[in-house]
């Protein structure tokens, strides 16, 4: 078993915590440029029939990923290196000793730099299956598996121009960040597919 961390935002984060999230779709890199897909990691390429390996950045089935979420500082020490922090998907806190491999300087109200260190992940995932699609070929059942949710459910208004449905909610999520990174929805990326479970 290996054990890698994966960021996430605060509202994966939160997903995740509440049981919605199981799955996450990461953008492979370099994009194959293939149609045939098979296995974790075996792609075929389609103009010449010759099998291309692509790394799986986090991991396979049975590794273990521990998640680094976005926290700010709340109190800080530098005497004792003690340290708290404020969890933004949810306000909890984590009290510790900042490391000493940590070169970072802490400074209060001010987040943790690409998310928290291990000694402060609270979230541990095993993963429990990896296969690649393209992102538009995500089904309903997978865009509830992602965390994704109707943000109107229940209401009988929606703002012109917003998500109505869970699979709109997730595509304008996976805009959000990847379009700006040439990987938006309309080029239908490549992804690896990460299923896991909590542990």
């Amino acid at each position: 078993m290996k054990e890698r961390s994966i960021l996430f935002n605060g509202e994966m984060v939160k997903a995740i915590l509440d049981g919605r999230k199981t799955q996450t779709r990461r953008v492979i890199k370099p994009q194959p440029n293939c149609q045939l897909v098979h296995g974790c990691g075996d792609i075929w390429d389609e103009d010449n029939l010759t099998r291309k390996l692509f790394y799986c950045k986090y991991g396979q089935p049975g590794d273990r990923l521990w998640v680094r979420e976005t926290a700010s500082v709340s109190v800080w020490q530098p005497a004792s290196r003690e340290i708290e922090l404020t969890y933004l998907a949810d306000g909890n806190t984590w009290q510790g000793v900042l490391p000493e491999r940590l070169k970072w300087k802490p400074k209060c109200g001010v987040g943790v730099p690409n998310g928290i260190f291990k000694e402060a992940a609270r979230i541990f995932l095993k993963i429990t299956a990896v296969r690649v699609e393209r992102v538009q070929d995500i089904s309903e059942e997978d865009v509830k598996a992602e965390g994704a949710k109707d943000l109107y459910e229940g209401l009988s208004y929606h703002p012109p121009g917003y998500p109505i449905n869970c699979q709109e909610n997730f595509l304008a999520l996976w805009n959000s960040i990847y379009e700006k990174r040439s990987y938006g929805v309309d080029v239908n990326p490549w992804v690896w597919v990460y299923e896991f479970k909590k542990v």
